[in-house]
């Protein structure tokens, strides 16, 4: 049995985000940048006009003549004579001779020529590569990619980049004693909760390919299971059968498809019994069948192995103020579900490992390792926010 440090280390060690494949930025919103992008042209890529007005070439009067008009988009090369003036609107080409733009609030249009009624110092005038140069990098690897993100690139002429694959993840629920919402409550039967805890929480996370399973309580249907699961999906998240019960079967199927154990079981409440092991890099985790410890369990470490496959940055602990004693015989690191407001952490009253119930409320999880005996009120204490 390992520390939960022990086994956040083993998964950082493990899981990499070394998977990549080339998306249109339509396609690519959500996944995670997997190489520098490199601007290939001057952002503006020319001298700009930064409004709608006049483009002149000052003289030491304030009336200019009207030589025509240039609209963005408009490549037509326009000279400027002192005195003389262009109509000019907002994004175009400024001629080379201009030296300014003034505001057409700023002039009296008559037509033939402009009476300048108020001559600001400001130009007006986008240099070439003022916000970018040709050459600079622009985004960098492992940038979230946003609606800003992608839209900025699209303004770059960008079209198809790099990026982190995501994991396809086989949800695998075990259990005789299984029933579904909507089903009619039999004796000694539970309603399945864990695959909606795991679907909605993979969906929260980002992953958008999913598949559910399920299995009976017998050593062959595991076995083969897991097996073909393996064959077709980068993750599996199974939760049930990973005790020590006559029927808590998965660690045996897990065995028997030559997965390699990372570790099994951490010091730690709720949800001692969790599983993590790898073949190739396939990534395997097995979760407590009691549905707050699945949740938690869940939360803790295969959310950061997920974001280290996207390409994204591991979670830390924060650090927040306790705001009641808490007492900890169990020689075990707790994970208390609470709530923390403006840095002030309270920790719920009831943590059993199978209510959900006390989940509701909670943003937060408040984590107290193994030897830490005593929190007192006013101590720095660790935790982690929710996926919610």
């Amino acid at each position: 049995m390992i520390t939960v440090a022990q086994a956040l280390s083993l998964i950082e060690k493990h899981v990499k985000s070394n998977n990549f494949c080339e998306l249109g930025i339509t396609d690519a919103l959500g996944f995670v940048l997997a190489q520098d992008v490199v601007s290939d042209i001057d952002l503006p890529p020319f001298r700009q006009s930064a409004m709608d007005g006049f483009a002149v070439r000052t003289w030491a009067e304030n009336e200019f003549t009207i030589k025509g008009e240039i609209q963005a988009g408009s490549s037509e090369e326009v000279s400027l004579q002192k005195g003389e003036a262009v109509r000019i609107y907002t994004g175009a080409r400024v001629p080379r001779d201009a030296d300014r733009v003034i505001m057409k609030e700023h002039v009296e249009d008559l037509t033939s020529h402009i009476q300048v009624v108020n001559f600001q110092q400001k130009t007006n005038i986008k240099a070439q590569g003022e916000h970018i140069k040709r050459g600079d990098v622009v985004l960098s690897k492992g940038v979230v990619l946003n609606t800003a993100a992608l839209s900025f690139l699209a303004g770059l002429g960008v079209a198809k980049i790099k990026v982190y694959k995501k994991p396809n993840v086989a949800v695998l629920i075990s259990g005789n004693e299984l029933l579904q919402p909507g089903d009619p409550w039999e004796q000694a039967k539970t309603y399945d909760s864990n695959s909606f805890i795991l679907q909605f929480l993979l969906k929260s996370i980002g992953v958008e390919q999913v598949t559910l399973h399920y299995v009976k309580d017998d050593v062959q249907a595991c076995v083969s299971t897991v097996g073909k699961l393996l064959e077709s999906h980068d993750f599996i998240v199974a939760t049930g059968g990973i005790s020590v019960g006559d029927y808590d079967l998965m660690h045996m199927a897990f065995e028997a498809n030559h997965v390699e154990e990372q570790f099994y079981k951490i010091n730690q409440k709720p949800g001692k019994p969790i599983y993590f092991g790898l073949k190739g890099d396939k990534v395997i985790f097995g979760l407590p069948g009691n549905p707050a410890a699945c949740f938690i369990n869940f939360q803790v470490y295969v959310t950061p192995a997920l974001r280290r496959r996207f390409g994204k940055t591991s979670f830390s602990f924060k650090i927040g103020v306790c705001d009641q004693r808490i007492v900890n015989r169990s020689n075990k690191a707790l994970f208390l579900r609470g709530t923390c407001t403006n840095g002030i952490l309270e920790v719920f009253e009831n943590q059993s490992s199978s209510l959900l119930q006390s989940l509701i409320g909670a943003n937060v999880l408040v984590y107290i390792p193994e030897d830490v005996e005593f929190i007192e009120i006013g101590d720095q204490v660790q935790y982690l926010d929710l996926v919610q």
